[in-house]
């Protein structure tokens, strides 16, 4: 029940209301589960609120002994991406496989995004490599980060061999995979390519 009013005022922007909910919840002795911090962690970090969000991920361990789960690691990498902390995302990841939790392909996308955003695109195929390793399977989502990061260079012959790609891997494009190869090459000005 607290996590419901706990998600519900923070879908309405209403973190402060979040935070009185969260608090009536110690009050009467309700204790807080991964859903209750994976919840409020995700709206600080979708408001930039970071320091806030990695003090509630320390306070989540530390006073209420809860162990974050991969949810809250993705929001917290997603947080830093967003604000171009790649060290400390990695950082993260790294934390994540210490703790035996393992990365599925949003926190790799995540990642991938914000090596591109960063302007370290040749880190790109390690993490890609590394992905690999750990089983973990690139989704619709990973391939459209790639196409994206590579339309964004203006690499579109890239941005093909990746759209290719995922149909030998059988990952079929979707309508996003090529709506960011025709609205990158409507930008470059080559209307015939984004025609065909």
């Amino acid at each position: 029940t607290y996590n419901i009013l706990i998600k519900a005022c923070c879908a309405n922007e209403c973190l402060d209301d979040a935070w009185k909910v969260f608090d009536e919840m110690s009050r009467k002795g309700v204790r807080p589960t991964t859903v209750t911090f994976g919840t409020l962690i995700y709206w600080l970090c979708s408001n930039f609120r970071l320091k806030e969000a990695f003090k509630l991920k320390y306070d989540m361990v530390a006073i209420h002994g809860v162990v974050p789960d991969l949810y809250v690691y993705t929001s917290l990498i997603k947080g830093l991406c967003k604000i171009g902390e790649m060290i400390s995302a990695f950082e993260l990841k790294e934390e994540m496989v210490t703790k035996k939790i393992k990365p599925d392909s949003a926190v790799y996308s995540t990642l991938l995004s914000g090596l591109f955003n960063a302007g370290r695109k040749e880190e790109v195929s390690g993490l890609l490599e590394e992905m690999s390793e750990y089983g973990c399977k690139p989704d619709t989502v990973t391939f459209n980060t790639m196409i994206h990061g590579l339309c964004k260079e203006k690499n579109f012959e890239a941005a093909y061999r990746v759209l290719d790609e995922m149909t030998e891997k059988g990952c079929e494009p979707d309508v996003i995979s090529y709506n960011i190869i025709i609205g990158g090459l409507c930008r470059d000005g080559k209307w015939r390519e984004a025609n065909d």
